[in-house]
């Protein structure tokens, strides 16, 4: 690497981990679940449990497709106050529907550069 092409991959590196971060995980309970977090580690939304994994991976892949206007059939986002059940997940408290809406935004846009 020259110097420019070593500053370049630096500044991408650095971009890409300043992205929001989807974690999918598998509870105790044998459920699926999924958290959005900022790139520093504070939540932003948490989803309710999934049967199955493939299920969780499909509202993720909506949210981030889509952003807050996904297909209720596949994920419902609802405020913290509100209790979740089926396929839901919720604002975590703090957050705000246009954070988590930046946020989701940020991954798909980072998502369109990539397939550049």
């Amino acid at each position: 690497f020259n110097e420019f092409g070593w500053h370049q991959q630096k500044c991408e590196e650095k971009k890409k981990s300043c992205l929001p971060l989807f974690k999918q995980y598998r509870e105790k309970d044998g459920q699926f679940y999924f958290k959005l977090t900022t790139s520093s580690g504070r939540l932003l939304l948490q989803s309710a449990a999934f049967t199955s994994g493939r299920d969780a991976g499909m509202a993720v892949n909506e949210l981030k497709n889509h952003g807050l206007a996904t297909d209720p059939a596949i994920i419902t986002v609802v405020d913290c106050a509100q209790k979740l059940t089926g396929k839901s997940a919720c604002i975590a408290e703090g957050a705000c529907r246009e954070e988590v809406q930046e946020a989701l935004e940020s991954l798909r846009q980072a998502q369109l550069e990539k397939q550049k």
